[in-house]
């Protein structure tokens, strides 16, 4: 079947077309007049795309690639191969979620051949997760181990070890299996983004150590929030990464940013590491 995607919301996972690209949204706080988003494939011959130029954003103390809003074109694809666009239709009969909430991301916008399907849904909580999950599980089944143990390998490598990711994901409410299909479900909290700095870093600087998670302050939904302590400091460790969606109480080994923001220090590890202990 046909499908547009398009800039409607400025939050993490959509996708359009710009320079004979296709980008993908990242966050959901973005400079006035653009959007803070990555390249991901060339449309000439599909292949990844891993050079790009990056602008320094005060709001965040970070190099991001960012597109100016008007340049940012819609993208019409097919999803392919067949059995991605059924269980696309599946997940939302089953889900019973409105298509404007719902949007395909990743390779299965260009047709690439991985065997899985990546869905993310927007303006989620922790309590509506569940819900969906209930809803779901007559229709997908759990995911398998091995299927897992390829996601690892092929995308997680650098962030944890075999052992805590599968940890991470023993239990896990955002992978499923289609016969052979690996549906992967992301949600994201908020509905909508910004176009401007609405939780601006203060100052930044690099952290090795080892933390407690002690509670989840909102699990699965992007960002996932989590209490932690450190030498017996209470701080929150922050994500975007949906590897960290479903981290269970422990104590972990992080390399990451540790980010002052005004209601507190932010531990966030997504261009790092963690690893339980």
């Amino acid at each position: 079947m046909i499908r547009i995607c398009k800039l409607e919301k400025l939050l993490e996972g959509e996708c359009f077309q710009y320079n004979s690209m296709v980008w993908f949204v990242k966050g959901f706080q973005h400079p006035s007049g653009y959007v803070v988003a990555y390249p991901r494939y060339n449309l000439l011959n599909k292949a990844k795309v891993s050079d790009f130029r990056n602008v320094y954003w005060d709001c965040i103390k970070q190099n991001v690639p960012m597109v100016p809003l008007n340049d940012a074109n819609i993208y019409v694809y097919s999803l392919e191969p067949f059995e991605r666009d059924f269980a696309f239709e599946l997940f939302l009969n089953c889900s019973g979620l409105c298509e404007d909430r719902v949007v395909v991301t990743g390779s299965s916008t260009v047709g690439l051949e991985t065997g899985d399907l990546d869905i993310i849904v927007y303006g989620v909580d922790e309590d509506e997760v569940l819900e969906i999950h209930r809803s779901i599980n007559n229709c997908f089944k759990p995911i398998n181990e091995s299927v897992l143990v390829k996601e690892y390998f092929e995308k997680h490598i650098n962030d944890t070890d075999l052992t805590t990711y599968l940890f991470l994901k023993k239990n896990t409410l955002l992978h499923y299996m289609l016969g052979k299909l690996h549906v992967n479900v992301k949600y994201v909290f908020h509905d909508r983004g910004w176009n401007n700095c609405i939780d601006p870093v203060e100052s930044v600087r690099i952290f090795k150590g080892y933390v407690e998670i002690v509670d989840a302050l909102r699990k699965y939904a992007l960002p996932v929030i989590y209490i932690a302590k450190h030498d017996g400091d209470e701080m929150y460790l922050w994500s975007l990464r949906e590897i960290y969606a479903e981290i269970p109480r422990g104590v972990y080994y992080v390399e990451g940013r540790l980010e002052l923001r005004s209601s507190g220090s932010y531990l966030v590890p997504d261009n790092g590491l963690l690893l339980k202990i």
